[in-house]
C-alpha cells in the first residue's frame, strides 16, 4: 500500500511497473507487454495486457483447490471407514 500523492489520507494500491518489468525479462516474456514505456521515466503497468494473465492463474487455482477438496473428500471417507472398523475391533474385544 502507498499514500497517494494527491490525496494523502487515501490508500492506493497497485503493480509497481519496475517489477512486473524485471518479472517479464526474467522470463523472457516482453511479448505480453505488461509494462508501458512510452515515458522512460514513469513506466506503467498495462492493466488491459495483465488482467487475462490474473484471470487465468485465479482459474488455475480454482481447479486445483477443487482437484485438492476431492482428495480431501475421499480421505475423510477412508477415515470414517477405518473409524467404523476400529469400533467394530473394539466392540468385539470387550
Amino acid at each position: 500500500m502507498r499514500n497517494n500523492p494527491r490525496k494523502v489520507d487515501i490508500p492506493d494500491y497497485g503493480f509497481i511497473a519496475q517489477e512486473l518489468d524485471a518479472v517479464q525479462s526474467k522470463h523472457n516474456a516482453e511479448w505480453l507487454n505488461l509494462v508501458l514505456k512510452n515515458n522512460p521515466d514513469r513506466l506503467e503497468a498495462n492493466w488491459g495486457k495483465l488482467l487475462p494473465i490474473l484471470i487465468r492463474g485465479w482459474q488455475e487455482q480454482q481447479t486445483q483447490i477443487e482437484s485438492q477438496q476431492t482428495v480431501i473428500e475421499s480421505q475423510q471417507t477412508q477415515i470414517d471407514e477405518l473409524k467404523a472398523q476400529i469400533a467394530q475391533i473394539l466392540s468385539k474385544l470387550a
